[in-house]
């Protein structure tokens, strides 16, 4: 997974894993992407950070695939499009990999949501884990949950 956040521009990175994390130590992100998969198994992954590295990671997948931006440094809409990209590149790996390990499953079309109130509920029973990834343009969280579909 390393190799597809590198290569959307994310580059440096660290992982760390916050599975122990404290429920009173997470912190607060203002855009999160979220994309659903469907199969054998089903679940989520979101890609959180705050609205600073958003608009930094953004403008730079932007700068690497030839796009200009209108207003670089204000989050808009192709800010938008650009983390939307970088989620289904990562989650669409992320199925390339199950199935050559024979498990079929899908994924949805990110959505991408913003603001500091967001909350989000999610099926009972869902394991999840949750990497912090550090990287020259600052801090991602990626958390996964799956369930046998």
């Amino acid at each position: 997974m390393i190799a597809v956040f590198e290569e959307s521009g994310f580059t440096g990175l660290r992982i760390d894993d916050l599975a122990a994390r404290l429920p009173d130590a997470t912190p607060v992100f203002e855009v999160s992407v979220s994309v659903g998969v469907a199969g054998q198994l089903k679940g989520y992954m979101f890609l959180q950070a705050s609205l600073e590295v958003a608009t930094s990671v953004a403008r730079e997948i932007s700068r690497l695939m030839g796009i200009e931006l209108d207003r670089p440094n204000e989050f808009g809409q192709m800010h938008r499009a650009a983390l939307a990209e970088l989620a289904n590149q990562v989650s669409g790996r992320a199925m390339m990999y199950l199935s050559e390990m024979g498990i079929d499953a899908d994924i949805t079309p990110p959505t991408v949501l913003t603001g500091t109130q967001v909350s989000m509920a999610v099926a009972d029973g869902l394991q999840f884990h949750d990497t912090a990834l550090h990287g020259d343009a600052g801090d991602l969280n990626l958390v996964v949950g799956l369930l046998p579909g």
